[in-house]
């Protein structure tokens, strides 16, 4: 797990990637998690998205879901990350987008009508991950300046 966040931070510093990270309450049909943080990568240039083409005023993401369980009956948590999402503005959609965990595609798992909105202080979505319902709502966390 803290390979791939390692993987995570380094591709955004390589693709200059604006990373928002959020708290917040995940529910899962009638599971519900508290205290998932959940990043959303946020390309800067247009250059970044080629799956989207280089003339849509549209931006590409990836959400990233931390330490997370989908079931009271999941055996171990784990971080997931949800690719070529699109942003444009405040509102996040993807559809049929095959979430990834531990390297591995999750094709069972399929991320279907995703829709929310990310304002800069707020992440709220919700979609359809597999057969069961998911939803996220949560509120960004500010870095703390470090000091030498």
């Amino acid at each position: 797990m803290k390979q791939t966040a390692l993987l995570l931070a380094l591709l955004g510093s390589l693709l200059c990637l604006k990373a928002q990270s959020y708290v917040g309450t995940i529910t899962v049909g009638s599971y519900t998690q508290r205290n998932v943080k959940v990043q959303l990568d946020v390309a800067t240039e247009r250059e970044q998205c080629p799956s989207k083409g280089a003339s849509t005023p549209k931006g590409c993401a990836t959400m990233t879901i931390f330490n997370v369980k989908f079931s009271y009956m999941m055996p171990v948590k784990l971080d997931v990350v949800i690719p070529s999402l699109t942003l444009s503005g405040t509102h996040l959609t993807g559809n049929n987008i095959t979430p990834l965990s531990n390297g591995k595609r999750y094709d069972k798992y399929l991320v279907r009508n995703l829709v929310g909105t990310a304002d800069g202080r707020h992440l709220t979505f919700s979609c359809l991950m597999g057969k069961k319902r998911l939803t996220f709502n949560g509120t960004r966390t500010l870095r703390k300046a470090r000091t030498e």
